[in-house]
């Protein structure tokens, strides 16, 4: 059952491990009475967004005990964890507490039962021990630590009797912000390049297997059914340059516009990562931290790439598209490009079935076309299996028997219009 707290209610109090100043200690909340106590909870260490919260605590430590205050970090990670992430942040003045079992979040109220770690949220409690002020937010969302400090010293003046606070600091001193949690060496890079150059003349190659099996296709089963049906050498001509000169601009304006579709798409994530980037910068990095992570790094290794990759920012967006977003890294810049390619291959492609008609007559034609279709889609299978190392004659058998498949449906639909309408 979720525990809920409330203003002027007494604070949990808590026995943790933790690390100050990178030496392992045990701290207990009843410790620090007769001090104010800003308490920290925060998902996980190497994170962006607590990064950038822990460095401003540290930056105001001093002027904070100055008003009798200190601040308490708490989070599920182990003593281990907070000490390396500490070093790595250059060191902390206040502790970072492990609450591994959980009791601390979750006696706060703040604990995430579907993730087991701690929502992000900032307690202020009273020297008496009592809670002054609480507000929990989604992990990725910021506090403004100024603000925070601003609102303990409304607290604190007020009950001095030093100030007071309009009515809308009031409020905010006393209210409850609360929402869901959400959640090698030269010749080996120049070899991996060759790979990747290699790859994407491979896609370029399947686009036009793709092109040249569609224009084969789609022909050779027509002009069978023409040929079965007619018997008239000019029929089938007329409709095999139709098929292929129509077919073959279907299929480049299909390609055109997908291509201008994917480039929309890219181009407005970018301008949206780059948007994002600009107003909260956190997001991207935290995005692609936790992306690194769920394949199986480990956090502060996953938290110093992606530390490093902050300092180019185009590279971490694009980074971002690729791996979190998943738009790859496709060249989707030339749809034109495309276009051409996918209409050569559906014009040659279609071009085979029909020039044996071109040059002979009657079934000896129909055969041709057959044989010619076959032998072709049969190369071009075996072209597609050196694409992706799969057998070699199974994959232009498959594509050969899809070629036979649609010359003896073209075929049968004629013989049936041959013989029930003409």
């Amino acid at each position: 059952m979720a525990i809920m707290l409330f203003i002027a209610a007494a604070a949990p109090d808590f026995t943790l491990d933790g690390i100050l100043q990178h030496e392992l200690g045990r701290f207990r909340l009843a410790d620090y009475r007769g001090r104010w106590v800003i308490l920290f909870f925060y998902p996980a260490d190497f994170t962006f967004v607590h990064q950038t919260e822990m460095k401003a605590f540290e930056k105001h430590i001093e002027a904070l005990r100055n008003r009798m205050t200190e601040v308490v970090a708490i989070s599920v990670d182990d003593p281990v964890s907070h000490r390396a992430w500490s070093r790595e942040l250059g060191g902390l003045s206040f502790p970072l507490l492990s609450d591994p079992t959980r009791e601390a979040s979750r006696a706060y109220g703040v604990l995430n039962e579907a993730e087991g770690r701690a929502s992000h949220a900032i307690f202020i409690v009273s020297p008496e021990g009592r809670i002054a002020y609480m507000a929990i937010s989604p992990m990725n969302v910021d506090y403004r630590i100024d603000d925070t400090i601003r609102i303990l010293k409304l607290i604190q003046e007020e009950r001095e009797g030093l100030a007071e606070p309009a009515l809308s600091d009031r409020s905010a001193r006393t209210s409850t912000v609360a929402l869901h949690s959400t959640k090698p060496g030269r010749v080996q890079v120049d070899r991996l390049r060759e790979r990747k150059e290699q790859i994407a003349r491979r896609i370029r190659a399947r686009e036009f297997v793709f092109g040249l099996q569609d224009g084969v296709l789609s022909t050779v089963g027509l002009l069978s059914g023409v040929a079965t049906a007619t018997h008239s050498r000019l029929a089938v001509l007329i409709t095999g340059v139709t098929a292929a000169v129509t077919g073959g601009l279907s299929m480049a304006t299909g390609s055109y516009l997908a291509t201008r579709t994917e480039q929309g798409i890219f181009e407005k994530e970018l301008v949206d990562q780059e948007r994002l980037a600009k107003d909260q910068p956190h997001v991207a990095q935290e995005a692609l931290l936790e992306s690194l992570v769920t394949e199986g790094l480990d956090r502060p290794s996953a938290y110093r790439i992606v530390q490093t990759m902050s300092r180019h920012r185009e590279l971490l967006l694009r980074t971002v598209q690729e791996k979190v977003l998943g738009l790859g890294s496709v060249d989707i810049s030339q749809p034109l490009n495309a276009a051409a390619v996918m209409y050569l291959s559906f014009m040659v492609g279609a071009m085979i079935p029909l020039l044996p008609f071109v040059m002979r007559t009657g079934n000896q034609a129909l055969f041709l076309s057959w044989a010619a279709s076959v032998a072709t889609l049969l190369s071009a299978g075996v072209f597609k299996g050196t694409l992706t190392d799969r057998p070699l004659l199974r994959s232009g058998l498959e594509f050969a028997g899809v070629a036979l498949g649609s010359a003896l449906v073209g075929w049968l639909i004629g013989m049936a219009f041959d013989h029930f309408f003409v």
